[in-house]
């Protein structure tokens, strides 16, 4: 039987680096030789860049899928309840953080409320109040709002409730809840059967009240894209409990008289005079 030979490999075909050269092609059914041991270690790393290749777009098309996904949680949709914090009690924070499509309190538009005791309130009574969004143009299908109340130090005060299916009390602010689509377009919306409880106690820091309240005219596309944001607020401080109609002061002595008459009271149990 006759003994086949190793063919020999030609070093030209290695260096040129020809897939199917005369060196390699020679060199195919020997396993370990030279040139197939190059030709191996080619293929071997071609099928590396693949691989690295794949993974590298695998890993780039989950990380864009996850920081899509993740923006959308990081801006998730307020329709149905507004987060706390964004009336302007906190400076400079409103709801335009997250609904775009104009600038804060757009000319032609504007919030205001009725019933809050702007004149002054007294404690433990009960205001019974309405909020009302106005826009520029008879193109909005949803209103959203959130008002909250605060002293002098920045805490909140008295207590918000409502009887409307629209509205909820949350943490310390009264704000829109699941407010519906409006089957017409409109220029205005007012929020109705909202109430503020002065407080029963009212303490240093409460003898003057703002009230922080912010309307949101929606599109209602269920996105926050294209929302125009109005924001106020007012003021009211602690009503003195009686009215006097007469006061006087005189001393005797080391004494001291005290004189006044009251034309009408608001604490018909007590009062003191400090």
């Amino acid at each position: 039987m006759p003994i086949l030979q190793k063919p020999a490999c030609k070093e030209k075909g290695e260096k040129e680096g020809k897939r199917f050269n005369d060196c390699n092609s020679n060199c195919f059914l020997t396993l370990y030789s030279k040139c197939n041991s190059k030709l191996f270690s080619s293929i071997v790393k071609q099928k590396f860049m693949n691989l690295k290749l794949v993974l590298t777009t695998l890993l780039l098309t989950t990380g864009v899928a996850f920081t899509s996904s993740f923006m959308k949680r990081a801006h998730p949709n307020f329709s149905g309840q507004a987060p706390q914090g964004y009336t302007g009690a906190n400076p400079g924070q409103y709801c335009t953080a997250c609904h775009g499509g104009a600038s804060l309190n757009t000319a032609g538009g504007l919030v205001s409320t009725t019933g809050l005791p702007t004149a002054g309130y007294l404690p433990s009574t009960q205001y019974n109040f309405t909020l009302t969004t106005t826009h520029g143009a008879a193109n909005r299908l949803r209103w959203g709002f959130a008002i909250a109340a605060k002293n002098s130090a920045g805490q909140d005060v008295g207590t918000f409730s409502t009887s409307n299916p629209n509205a909820i009390v949350a943490g310390g602010e009264l704000t829109h809840s699941n407010p519906p689509i409006q089957a017409t377009a409109a220029a205005s919306f007012t929020q109705t059967n909202l109430t503020w409880t002065a407080p029963v106690s009212p303490g240093p820091n409460d003898q003057v009240i703002t009230f922080y309240y912010a309307g949101n005219a929606a599109n209602g596309n269920g996105s926050s894209s294209g929302d125009f944001i109005y924001a106020g607020s007012a003021t009211s401080s602690l009503v003195l409990p009686v009215t006097l109609s007469n006061f006087s002061v005189s001393k005797s002595g080391k004494s001291v008289a005290v004189k006044w008459r009251t034309e009408a009271e608001s604490n018909t149990n007590y009062f003191a005079i400090e």
